[in-house]
């Protein structure tokens, strides 16, 4: 009896903690809503959601999702508005989880350790709605629904599986490679799913998921004449084919090498499990078994020690959790385990890999916007594997939620990506419509000197070129990024400069002028077709220089 209220008052304190971390993390986002912008990707996610923006052969298009509210709402975001949708999915989408969470046993400190999980989206890049969370929120949705596929009668199978082929459909607009991974699983999982093989019965599901998969698109297709998924099925083709990081043998090899790291991370938190919960372990076993930690993570760190993009703090959170993966499983008896739960763990094991194919962004860094599945993961390993210990639990629970929060914290509000940190001097800069953010004083300076010189040189014309990364200078100094507003690096400028050329309804259209922070002094005197007319100092260093074509 006293253990049974020593254990529940435990859980209890717990859970008030985990909520206090909750209420942490709410109170940095909702003070850091109306401060600050990273120009680059959050300008680019801004720029996604304005109905004027034109995209023309991209192969990121959920600006069309944007562009359809429009036309039923008239609503315009802007960067708080954006900000605000961002949490409101990640809060629904929790919500949304509970059935699931029900169905599965989890208990209110799981529930709770999942309240602080789900913010590990802001953990990395900006507050805004992107793509990587809209990609998030589809295949979590997907998984929600998989779930409930499996316990179905046929007739909702049929239908989970159709839902499933309308998230995979729109995943397309988002991350092409993504969307045909998940329609790819659909069939997977309807075969299995089937408790005799016909292949009458087969034919017929994969031609009715398909056919939904395609109407999505041909809806997209009708409403918006300058969308076509062959195009854009094409490109994706192309790109992995072209020159530079997004060759689909780099992305392939950086898959491959994720896939390395993380399993023996996992074997690092799989033998960690066994020395703390074998009854009896020989010193010999123990020796060997930390020798083994020992040099796996040797190994781990000093592969990594010459990246230039390695950062103990960065990915810090990405190799615990990876070690907590191993540590968890080691509880689950895997001859005992259904293949429904099989499936579930492979699925949210297996997500922050999927939602990532596409990305030339290193796994250890960008998914830790896709971390949740892992969390998610863990605590469905351990409710359907064996006991764990109460400390065990509550350890890992605590270190995640901390981590998480401070986390958080480093990205919004410390040191923000591309942009000052959050506690300098801050004044309110306009743009567009009445709308406004606060930015930091040399920020909104540079956007004001840079408007007025924008105006000058491009009085009667609002479609302006960045090179690169400058999709946010654009917009906020009320102009419009011509013809795609992702160009990042050489390699897309030379990529879209092709397609430019290609398109009939640009082939023999004027240029616009052109700006650039990221030029050297060479690269400036050739870039081909225009010359510098006039610059502007840029807030962090150096200058923004404006091109006009010859």
């Amino acid at each position: 009896m006293i253990i049974n209220k020593i254990h529940f008052n435990l859980n209890r304190w717990a859970v008030t903690i985990l909520i206090l971390f909750v209420v942490i993390i709410l109170t940095i986002l909702f003070w850091s809503i109306n401060k600050g912008i990273d120009l680059s990707d959050e300008g680019l996610h801004f720029a996604f959601s304005n109905p004027n923006t034109i995209n023309n052969n991209g192969l990121v298009n959920y600006d069309l999702f944007f562009k359809i509210l429009y036309k039923i709402t008239k609503f315009e975001f802007s960067i708080i508005s954006l900000r605000l949708l961002k949490l409101s999915s990640l809060v629904l989408l929790f919500v949304l989880g509970l059935p699931f969470f029900r169905r599965s046993n989890f208990s209110v400190l799981d529930k709770s350790f999942l309240a602080v999980a789900i913010f590990s989206c802001y953990t990395y890049l900006t507050q805004s709605l992107s793509y990587n969370t809209i990609s998030f929120v589809l295949v979590l949705s997907y998984i929600y629904m998989y779930t409930n596929f499996q316990k179905s009668s046929a007739f909702r199978q049929y239908l989970w599986s159709l839902l499933m082929a309308v998230l995979s459909s729109l995943c397309f607009f988002v991350k092409p490679p993504l969307s045909l991974v998940l329609l790819g699983m659909i069939f997977v999982l309807t075969t299995i799913s089937l408790s005799e093989f016909k292949w009458k019965d087969v034919i017929f599901k994969f031609s009715l998921i398909l056919l939904v998969y395609v109407s999505v698109q041909m809806v997209f297709q009708i409403i918006f004449s300058d969308y076509a998924f062959l195009t854009v099925l094409k490109d994706s083709l192309e790109i992995s084919t072209y020159y530079g990081a997004y060759d689909k043998s780099i992305l392939i090899k950086r898959i491959v090498a994720s896939f390395k790291w993380v399993f023996i991370l996992n074997i690092v938190g799989y033998i960690a499990a066994y020395l703390l919960n074998k009854a009896t372990v020989t010193l010999k076993a123990k020796v060997i078994s930390l020798m083994a930690i020992a040099v796996l993570l040797a190994y781990f760190f000093v592969s990594h020690r010459s990246s230039n993009e390695f950062d103990v703090f960065q990915y810090g959170l990405m190799i615990t959790a990876s070690i907590a993966i191993g540590f968890f499983i080691y509880f689950i008896k895997v001859q005992e385990c259904s293949w429904h739960n099989r499936f579930i763990i492979i699925l949210l094991f297996l997500a922050p890999f999927i939602c990532t194919i596409g990305s030339n962004v290193y796994f250890f860094r960008t998914s830790q916007q896709y971390l949740f599945f892992w969390f998610l993961l863990l605590v469905y390993s351990k409710s359907i594997g064996n006991k764990m210990p109460e400390r065990y639990i509550l350890t890992w629970y605590f270190i995640f939620a901390s981590f998480i929060s401070a986390k958080i914290y480093n990205n919004v509000i410390a040191n923000p990506d591309n942009q000052p940190k959050l506690s300098t001097n801050f004044v309110a800069y306009k743009y567009g419509n009445d709308k406004w953010i606060k930015l930091e004083k040399n920020q909104a300076d540079y956007l004001k000197n840079l408007k007025v010189k924008l105006t000058q040189s491009s009085p009667n014309r609002k479609e302006i070129i960045g090179m690169y990364a400058m999709p946010g200078d654009i917009m906020l100094t009320g102009f419009i990024n011509y013809y795609n507003p992702l160009i990042w690096d050489t390699f897309q400028w030379e990529f879209l400069k092709d397609r430019l050329n290609d398109n009939p309804k640009f082939k023999n259209k004027p240029m616009p002028i052109l700006i650039s922070k990221d030029l050297n002094v060479e690269e400036r005197n050739n870039l081909e077709n225009y010359k510098v007319v006039d610059s502007v100092k840029y807030f962090k260093n150096g200058y923004v220089y404006i091109f006009k074509p010859v």
